[in-house]
């Protein structure tokens, strides 16, 4: 089935990979383009983007009828997209498991490594699944001779043993600032004439902390009382 592109909302900086090779690695960096395992899945609506949900169960505790804590579960999260080419790819997520000429009832059993791509001018932007991920057709295919037979697809990372859903590529780099710097443990007590160690550690925008106690210059509000040595 042809498509115009005059006639849609194409997305030029937008691409979706797929690969049913989940052994298939990631190029070295976000701007070297995807090796051959990875499947194009063709043009993506612009006007519906990638679409992010996020899911998580909640369950808030009271005594007494005092709030006291609010727990979390099951942390779930899908990326949604409309493919506007019909093409093997596009049959392959919406009928895996089909063989040649015939379309069956899908098998959800079928994993996928997927890549969202953005793409500004040199700039690049990648998520790609850090496990893998289940794809699924979300609402209907509309047929008729004007508009394009979009289809929305649905790709719900499953997490690796570390957590791990995504991992990003990009070709800019964003450096972490620090926001501050405490002392380990926060409070000491040391006998007279003894010695007690402390550790420096900062924390960073990104909220990645690193022990920078062999950098910091240690000073004592009270010499009389303790003084600190590097």
């Amino acid at each position: 089935m042809g498509l115009d592109p005059n006639e849609v909302n194409f997305w030029p900086g937008g691409a979706v990979y797929v690969t049913d090779n989940l052994a298939a690695e990631l190029p070295a960096s976000a701007s070297s383009p995807m090796g051959a395992a990875w499947h194009h899945v063709g043009i993506i609506d612009g006007e519906e983007g990638f679409v992010k949900a996020f899911e998580e169960e909640t369950n808030k505790v009271y005594g007494w009828g005092v709030f006291i804590r609010e727990t979390f579960r099951n942390y779930s999260e899908s990326r949604t997209f409309v493919a506007l080419a019909t093409n093997y790819v596009t049959r392959a997520l919406q009928y895996p498991g089909s063989p040649a000429g015939k379309l069956r009832a899908p098998d959800r059993s079928q994993k996928w490594k997927v890549c969202f791509e953005v793409t500004e001018g040199s700039k690049v932007y990648r998520e790609v699944t850090s496990n893998f991920a289940t794809v699924a057709t979300d609402g209907d295919v509309t047929t008729n001779e004007t508009d394009p037979e979009g289809r929305t697809f649905r790709a719900t990372p499953v997490p690796n043993a570390d957590g791990d859903l995504w991992d990003v590529q990009s070709t800019e780099t964003l450096e972490a600032e620090l926001i501050g710097i405490s002392v380990m443990p926060a409070t000491v007590e040391v006998e007279e004439g003894s010695t007690a160690p402390l550790a420096a550690v900062a924390t960073y925008s990104d909220y990645t902390t690193t022990n920078v106690t062999g950098e910091a210059t240690w000073v004592s509000s009270a010499t009389g009382v303790a003084t600190v040595a590097d």
